[in-house]
Order: C-alpha cells, then structure tokens, then sequence
C-alpha cells in the first residue's frame, strides 16, 4: 500500500497571507490523491482570533478543504509536568501572557518562533502513518508536484545536503550533545532546517519521544529556550531530528535519499543579489517551491516585486498572492 502525505503548517496572524497563498497552491498543484490530510497548527497569542481567520480560508484549498483540520497546541503539547522545575517552566511559559513585561506575539505570549520549533515536532502526534511533509507558512507551490517530490522509489524521504553556517553548526552540536553522540566534523555537509522537510511519521513521532525523554516536554525546553545569541544556542528541531536518526538509525542515508529541491526562499535579511537569483531560479521554472518571509516582502525592490507578481500571474495564483503585498493579514 502507497503511504500518503500528510501536510503540517504551524502560522500566526501575521502570517495568515502567505497561509492563503499557500493553500491555493496546495489545490492548483499538489496531486490531491497523495495528501491524506492537511494540519493547520495556530501558534498566536491571538490564538481564537487566529483560528477563526484561518477557517475562513480552508475553502481555498478546493477538494482538499475537507482534509483540513485547525489544531490548537492544547491538543498537542505534553502534559507531563517533569518535577518541580518542570512545574515551574510549565506554570511560566503556559501562562506568559498574563507577566506583561515578558510577553511576545506566539502561542500564550513566548516567542513565536521558538514555539513553532516545538510543535513541528509535536505534529508527530497528528500522524499514525505515512509521510509528514513540514511546511511554513511563507512556502508555496509554484508547479505540478506529487508524492515522487517527496519520497523515492524505495519509500526514503527525500531531502539533500548542504554546508552550514554558524548558526546551524550550534544547533547540530548541541542537537547531537542531546542525544549523547558525536556530532559530524564542520567539513561535513548535513541535512537543511528549510522547508519543505519530508520525514516519515514514525521517525518524527521516534523524535519526538527521544526529545522529551531527555529534555522534558519539548514546548517547556524551547519555551524556556534563550534567543539564539552568543552562549543562548541551544538544539533546533530539525537538526534534532538529524541526531535522532543518526542515534537511532544508524546514518541519515538509512532513512532519507537525497533528490528534494530545496526552496526558491527569500529570508529576512537576504542580500538584493541572492533575492535575484532566486526568483530567477522561480521564473526558469527551476523550482517547485516559493518563499516570501513575511517581514521582507515590504522591503523588496519595486522591480523584484513586480518579477513576483508576474510569477504569481502566471501560475495561476494572482488572487490570493495579491494578499502578500497588502498590510493587513
């Protein structure tokens, strides 16, 4: 039997446009009979509010809507408190937005970002089976794509293999340090901490079980998680999930095979010259997916702006991508 594909999205309100983007795409190119289900997770301090505006744009993924389910991380999270320090974390960060001086825009006031971390991982818990492919809101199709993208002929994951920087350099060691092995030599290239990443459901929920073992309830270790400056590094769930299956399965090649294209993606803080190139890569049709971090799409060169809006032209996508370059969600 063919193992499906179920698709993981965690977004906050700031993201809900590129969220519409990305669900019209899913329906104009995602092979539909490859997807067994669609997992929106909300991770805002706003968090009904967030929920209600995503369940206005399920519709937007066609004959697909009716795979998609909005999860809270309520459902999701550990409940184990882990001794009294666990205890503690837990009574903070599950209720940091009520401590004013410390509250931030993701799920109950931490930070978004780190808590986003966590429940990629905890999606592992939404999926009995098959393959998780683990998106951002900020991805989107940009043509034809179906389970092939995504596993091989011998049912491995695909992913490939790229030379870190320095910041992901902290998070393997550490992540490896987790899981109580050597981490690779700095000369080694290691998997991406993009997305798309494909893992199969078993290894994730594996993961997830090893994580928690160790470091207690995943939402309270990257909740309580220092932001990524100097001696604050600590893991990241992908590269985490590099440790694991080295720890678990012996070496990435056991589980995974290289062939996935990496993301045509437009970060931050992103260099005018790589932006280029990127959306060059789009245009040729050299890539199948698209990223436009949310922050930067304002502060893109006007003629780079006009390349996207041209892409999204093109493929089909101009009604919902006119929401990427609008203020409000």
């Amino acid at each position: 039997m063919t193992q499906k594909i179920t698709l993981v999205t965690v977004v906050y309100l700031e993201e809900l446009r590129n969220l519409r983007l990305q669900a019209q795409s899913v329906a104009a190119f995602f092979e539909p009979g490859d997807i067994s289900a669609i997992h929106i997770i909300v991770n805002d301090r706003q968090q009904q509010e967030c929920k209600r505006l995503v369940r206005e744009m399920v519709p937007l993924y066609g004959e697909l809507a009716d795979r998609v389910r909005i999860v809270e991380p309520e459902e999701i999270i550990s409940k184990r408190a882990g001794g009294f320090a666990g205890a503690v974390k837990r009574a903070v960060i599950h209720n940091r937005d009520r401590i004013p001086f410390r509250v931030k825009s993701g799920w109950r006031g931490n930070n978004g970002w780190l808590m986003q971390q966590a429940f990629k991982l905890c999606a592992a818990r939404l999926v009995p089976d098959g393959f998780v492919l683990i998106l951002d809101a900020k991805n989107f199709f940009v043509s034809k794509v179906s389970r092939s993208d995504f596993i091989s002929e011998e049912g491995k994951a695909l992913s490939f293999l790229e030379m870190p920087g320095k910041a992901h350099r902290k998070w393997l060691k550490n992540s490896f340090r987790t899981f109580g092995i050597p981490a690779p030599s700095d000369a080694a290239p290691i998997p991406p901490s993009t997305t798309p990443y494909c893992v199969r459901a078993d290894v994730l929920r594996g993961c997830l079980a090893g994580v928690e073992e160790k470091l207690g309830p995943v939402q309270l270790y990257f909740g309580h998680k220092p932001l990524v400056k100097g001696a604050g590094w600590k893991a990241s769930e992908f590269m985490l999930i590099y440790a694991y299956v080295t720890q678990r399965h012996g070496a990435w090649p056991n589980l995974f095979d290289e062939g996935l294209q990496p993301v045509a993606g437009i970060s931050r803080k992103m260099d005018d010259e790589t932006v280029d190139s990127m959306i060059t890569l789009v245009e040729n049709r050299s890539r199948n997916v698209f990223s436009v971090h949310s922050t930067r799409v304002h502060n893109l060169r006007p003629d780079y702006r006009t390349r996207i809006r041209k892409i999204l032209e093109d493929r089909g996508l101009a009604a919902t991508g006119s929401f990427l370059f609008r203020q409000e969600p």
